[in-house]
């Protein structure tokens, strides 16, 4: 009977172990997306750095294409009316944007846009240190695990023996 009670405790920790090593498989795997997420944002904030100083043109609906400055379009068509620019995906007029050309309400608000996403990049490496920290924890608890089985069926063993 104790004999039967140590298997079952053995494979008990060895359900255990393998649950634990998925758990921690697991938040691995989110720790990678948190942090693919986070390089993403800011790769984001220096393309739009980018481009707000190269300048561009945009839609009402935040479609952004590039092209020529509203003065080199003037320069192309000389003496005649230049027609405003529509945008290609939803044929609406674009404004073109430029750091150098945003009022200083513009600037303060893309400026605070940007500290918003740093911020969200920021919490997300927050969360996926934190992740990786529970997978180093799962790690260990399937190892104690497994050697809780090991130690369980050795126990067995010698039992038997006797």
């Amino acid at each position: 009977m104790y004999i039967y009670k140590l298997e079952i405790e053995a494979g008990a920790a060895d359900i255990n172990s393998r649950l634990a090593d998925q758990n921690a498989a697991n938040r691995r795997k989110t720790v990678a997306q948190l942090n693919d997420q986070a390089k993403q944002i800011d790769d984001h904030i220096a393309h739009e750095k980018e481009m707000l100083q190269k300048g561009f043109w945009e839609c009402e609906d935040g479609h952004a294409e590039e092209g020529p400055t509203p003065e080199e379009l003037k320069e192309k068509a000389g003496e005649a009316d230049v027609e405003p620019q529509l945008c290609a995906e939803c044929k609406k007029p674009l404004k073109y944007v430029k750091w150098d050309r945003l009022t200083p309400k513009e600037q303060y608000d893309e400026n605070k846009d940007q500290e918003d996403a740093l911020k969200i990049a920021a919490s997300k490496r927050q969360l996926a240190l934190q992740e990786e920290g529970n997978a180093k924890g799962g790690e260990q608890m399937a190892s104690k695990f497994r050697q809780d089985a090991q130690n369980s069926r050795q126990t067995a063993d010698r039992v038997r023996k006797v």
